[in-house]
């Protein structure tokens, strides 16, 4: 594992950083895929995941009317081994999405997209990634701490159960207080994803990025515990 400088670049980034989601970007097949890729046996986290895919999905279709097909990469496309998503989603738990962009298949262009076709190919994902930007900074963002808490809320035995409910907690001032350096990363610390308002204009259409609640998301994935 992360034999060469680059994957050795993307494991020391995300050990400095303090990532919350994550989106692969490949093509060709239009479709949105989470873990695991490795096995075709769903995460404990599979509901939640399919739920945010199948939001991230809908908003892609009201800018060009395209559908995603969406679901777990090892049971509903193919085993894949060493993936990026899965490696981000064991090691972090945090949501990971390999996004197959367009076209479908081979015959409408396969790898080798038309050049008119980038803009449009743009303009409707863009509403799918700030909407799992926004979903992401309401559920884990404002848990940001030094590195003891971040380890115990975000490490790998923390799950994203855990840290929607401390990211919560957070939000409403119920979080335990830190130290100085805690208040300074909070102070500087965005307050929203950049999607403030409800919705973002995409040539003459105005996509809802906020159509539905992360809370209901969570609510929906978890409400048989």
């Amino acid at each position: 594992a992360f034999s060469e400088p680059e994957t050795q670049i993307i494991r020391d980034l995300f050990a400095e950083r303090n990532f919350q989601a994550v989106i692969s970007y490949h093509n060709y097949s239009q479709v949105i895929l989470y873990p695991w890729g490795y096995t075709n046996q769903p995460t404990a986290e599979d509901q939640l995941l399919n739920q945010i895919a199948a939001d991230m999905s809908g908003l892609m279709q009201s800018v060009n009317g395209n559908i995603y097909e969406y679901g777990q990469g090892g049971a509903d496309l193919y085993l894949t081994n060493g993936d990026m998503t899965d490696w981000t989603f064991g090691t972090y738990n945090i949501p990971s999405y390999t996004l197959e962009l367009p076209p479908i298949d081979q015959e409408h262009g396969g790898f080798f997209n038309a050049e008119e076709d980038i803009q449009p190919t743009f303009n409707e994902n863009l509403p799918a990634m700030l909407y799992l930007i926004d979903w992401s900074v309401q559920n884990f963002s404002s848990g940001i701490n030094p590195s003891t808490r971040r380890e115990r809320r975000y490490g790998p035995r923390a799950n994203l159960r855990d840290k929607s409910q401390y990211g919560r907690e957070a939000r409403d001032g119920r979080e335990d207080k830190d130290t100085t350096q805690n208040s300074k990363l909070r102070a500087n610390e965005p307050k929203t994803s950049g999607v403030k308002g409800k919705t973002i204009d995409i040539g003459s259409k105005s996509i809802n990025v906020r159509k539905y609640s992360p809370m209901v998301i969570k609510e929906h994935k978890h409400k048989k515990d």
